[in-house]
C-alpha cells in the first residue's frame, strides 16, 4: 500500500475509533505518523470536504442511531459524541442536515450521511500517486 494511502487508511481508522471524543488534527496526524499539513491535504482531497469537517460530519452520523432510537436527551447524546455542550451539537447538526435534532427525532426525515472513507475506491497509479473520484461542490454566491 503506496504512504499516502496507508496514512489515509490509519487516519480513518483513528477517526473511526475515536468517534465518541473530540479529537485534534494534531492528534490524528501524530496517530498516522505524517504532519498535519500533509494529513490534511490528503484527507481533504478523499473526503472532498475539509478534514475537521468530516471528523464532524462522521460524529454526526454516527449520533443519528442514538438519536432515533433512544430516549436520551439531546445533552447526552452530545455529549456521547464529543459534543461539550448542547448547542455546540445543535448548531453543527443544523449546519449538516438543515434542521434540528429534536425535529429531525420528531419527524424521522431523511439525510446525507457522510459516510467513513473507503479506500478500495481509490486508484493507484504505480506508486506514483491516487487519484480520487471526482465530484463537485456548488456553493452559494457571496
Amino acid at each position: 500500500m503506496d504512504n499516502l494511502v496507508s496514512s489515509i487508511y490509519r487516519a480513518t481508522e483513528f477517526i473511526e475509533s475515536n468517534l465518541s471524543r473530540k479529537i485534534a488534527l494534531d492528534e490524528i496526524a501524530d496517530a498516522c505518523y505524517i504532519s498535519k499539513y500533509h494529513l490534511h491535504r490528503a484527507m481533504s482531497a478523499a473526503a472532498r470536504r475539509p478534514l475537521m469537517d468530516y471528523v464532524r460530519a462522521r460524529r454526526l452520523a454516527s449520533s443519528l442511531d442514538m438519536l432515533l432510537h433512544s430516549t436520551y436527551p439531546i445533552l447526552h447524546i452530545a455529549q456521547e459524541y464529543g459534543f461539550e455542550y448542547e448547542q455546540s451539537y445543535i448548531r453543527a447538526f443544523v449546519s449538516e442536515y438543515g434542521m434540528t435534532p429534536s425535529k429531525f427525532r420528531k419527524g424521522r426525515f431523511t439525510v446525507n450521511l457522510t459516510e467513513k472513507i473507503n479506500i478500495a475506491e481509490f486508484i493507484q497509479l504505480d506508486n506514483n500517486g491516487i487519484v480520487f473520484e471526482t465530484g463537485f461542490v456548488l456553493k452559494p454566491a457571496f
